[in-house]
């Protein structure tokens, strides 16, 4: 067998790279388990997140859909011209079912969801006033009619009053 030519170096090199071979595994292996790692605890905080609007979302629905029938017990009350006790109660029910904390709380919509509730609100009792108005016309109506009648009754009774004085001075 021959003898081997510079075998130290040989075997330092061996040695060098193995090392080397070695801590590139690592490094590699390191990488790929931090890669891993760190997205799925991302992955998991974004689907909690996701979960969370997603739950706003159908709270807003719900919202909408409450809002949706109450606009249109408002709109029924101002086509019935007058007022409705039952349906005043239904609206009400809807109101505060729309201004719940559910709605009200601490969401991505609840400012949008105050200032529907205000303006749905306003809508009600603007349209509450406005029967209110057209009952005091119709009540004005009415009575405006009932003054014609007695003054036209008046003035029937005062023309034969006078036809009354005409007869007893004339002396019959």
């Amino acid at each position: 067998m021959s003898h081997i030519v510079n075998v130290r170096s040989r075997t330092e090199a061996y040695l060098k790279f193995m090392i080397f071979f070695i801590v590139t595994v690592l490094l590699i292996l390191a990488a790929v388990y931090f890669d891993v790692r760190f997205p799925i605890k991302e992955l998991n905080i974004l689907k909690d997140r996701n979960q969370s609007y997603q739950s706003q979302v159908n709270t807003q629905i719900q919202f909408t859909s409450a809002t949706r029938r109450a606009k249109v017990l408002i709109d029924s009350m101002s086509k019935l011209k007058t007022g409705n006790a039952l349906l005043d109660r239904e609206i009400a029910k809807e109101l505060e079912l729309i201004n719940s904390p559910i709605y009200q709380g601490k969401n991505i919509y609840a400012s949008t969801n105050k200032e529907v509730f205000n303006a749905l609100y306003d809508y009600w009792e603007l349209t509450k006033k406005s029967l209110e108005s057209k009952t005091a016309i119709q009540q004005m109506e009415k009575w405006m009619n009932e003054s014609k009648e007695w003054e036209a009754k008046y003035k029937d009774a005062e023309d034969k009053l006078d036809v009354y004085r005409k007869t007893v001075d004339a002396g019959f």
